[in-house]
């Protein structure tokens, strides 16, 4: 019983001390180096015409990539001619190394570790990697660029890399994202507005006609007003003769059968102050 346990024990130590290994990831896109001597790598194979669109075969052409993607690179007669992927200089001796086929003196890429990376060296000259954005970053360090070399031929075997998809870096194409904008458009309409003109009528008014009225001319006619005055005359004097009213104020009677008639007596004084003056003003005594 004690040696069954001691057994399980030992059994799962060993299971846990055994690495983990994953099933491999699926690549985006591939290809095949050949090379020409010791003086370029040959692309024979490429699995799409977005690594490349040249005529094949091409010598150490630049083959695009793009970030997030994973790639899987043949290389024939690895042993001889083992692929490093660079930070790229203006000569080989400006070259990082960030993965490397192989072992060796300068085989050991600083990214070969990465676990976003994924750099898996197979048998058959086979290495696959992940082209994340710290790969790419590390590439354009120090105003390099990506790139690629052979680790035996350092100065003639060497290539390019044309990275999109990535930022920070001279060669970092960027991503143009066609963003419709709507501008709103001003449109004039012309706008009809009816205006009511006036309107002349013409309205028949009589015509105010000024028409003389004769105006009577006073004609004044001088009159003879006779003088009051008494003029002296020659001629014989003339008692006047006052008519005696047939009834008189003090002859009334009081019972009214003698009353005095207001027309006569209107008229008597008429004619006494019409008659003619034909004697002295005063009368001669009787």
């Amino acid at each position: 019983m004690g040696q069954s346990r001691s057994a399980w024990i030992a059994l799962c130590s060993f299971i846990a001390t055994v690495p983990f290994t994953s099933q491999a990831q699926p690549v985006d896109g591939s290809w095949t180096f050949s090379q020409d001597f010791s003086n370029d790598y040959r692309l024979t194979v490429v699995s799409s015409s977005e690594i490349f669109s040249g005529q094949l075969p091409a010598d150490d052409p630049t083959l695009n990539l793009v970030v997030g993607r994973r790639y899987q690179v043949t290389v024939m007669n690895a042993s001889t001619h083992p692929l490093q992927i660079l930070a790229k200089g203006a000569s080989s001796a400006n070259d990082m190394v960030l993965l490397s086929q192989g072992t060796g003196t300068g085989r050991n890429g600083s990214f070969e570790a990465d676990a976003g990376v994924a750099w898996s060296d197979g048998a058959g000259g086979v290495a696959t990697f992940t082209l994340t954005q710290a790969l790419f970053e590390a590439m354009q360090v120090g105003g390099r660029h990506p790139g690629y070399r052979c680790a035996v031929h350092l100065s003639t075997m060497r290539g390019d890399f044309d990275v999109t998809g990535g930022t920070n870096g001279p060669t970092a194409t960027p991503t143009v994202t066609r963003t419709q904008t709507t501008t709103p458009t001003r449109t004039r309409t012309p706008s009809f507005t009816q205006t009511l003109a006036p309107t002349s009528t013409s309205t028949d008014t009589p015509e105010s006609t000024f028409t003389p009225t004769p105006t009577q001319e006073l004609t004044a006619t001088p009159t003879e007003t006779p003088d009051s005055s008494p003029t002296p005359s020659q001629t014989p004097t003339q008692a006047l003769a006052s008519p005696t009213p047939t009834n008189t104020p003090g002859s009334a009677d009081l019972n009214g059968d003698n009353l005095v008639n207001a027309e006569d007596l209107l008229e008597f004084l008429r004619q006494w102050r019409n008659a003619p003056l034909k004697g002295p003003l005063n009368p001669a005594p009787n």
